[in-house]
């Protein structure tokens, strides 16, 4: 499989998969603990922008000519661990409000992956994907693993 299949793939397999965990795990108003509700939409909202961006950033990515395949595997092991490691969210909000650092570790360990897709986008100059990822990156920084975290 070529690089650039092999991310296609992941991509796409990992994004299935972390809908059917969604599906399975039937998030409720308990998870979101003390956030307060009118950060709700705020959050979910940043999240399904983060999540266009990536999206576009991996088609500006497949799309580009001038790729060398060491990249295509940094951003599909980077794809995987990100979505990976959310396959866990459910599951390490859901061990009490009183334990929160479950969801603080796996939220911090997240932004690693995320910090991988910025550093392929300023390495290769490219403006959608530099704007991407940084969004993506604060997006998760800020409101998955600081701002949920605080209120939560």
């Amino acid at each position: 499989m070529t690089p650039r299949l092999t991310l296609l793939v992941v991509a796409a397999v990992a994004n299935v998969l972390l809908l059917a965990k969604y599906h399975r795990d039937k998030p409720t108003a308990a998870d979101w603990g003390s956030v307060p509700p009118q950060m709700h939409t705020y959050i979910l909202g940043c999240a399904i922008v983060a999540w266009v961006l990536y999206l576009a950033y991996v088609t500006r990515l497949l799309t580009r000519g001038d790729v060398d395949n060491e990249i295509f595997h940094i951003v599909s092991a980077s794809t995987a661990g990100y979505f990976g490691l959310q396959l866990l969210f459910f599951p390490s909000i859901r061990t009490g409000p009183k334990i929160r650092w479950p969801s603080i570790v796996l939220q911090s360990t997240c932004v690693l992956p995320i910090v991988l897709l910025t550093v392929v986008a300023f390495h290769l100059q490219d403006p959608l994907m530099c704007a991407s990822a940084s969004l993506i990156l604060a997006h998760v920084l800020i409101n998955d693993t600081i701002a949920f975290n605080v209120w939560r």
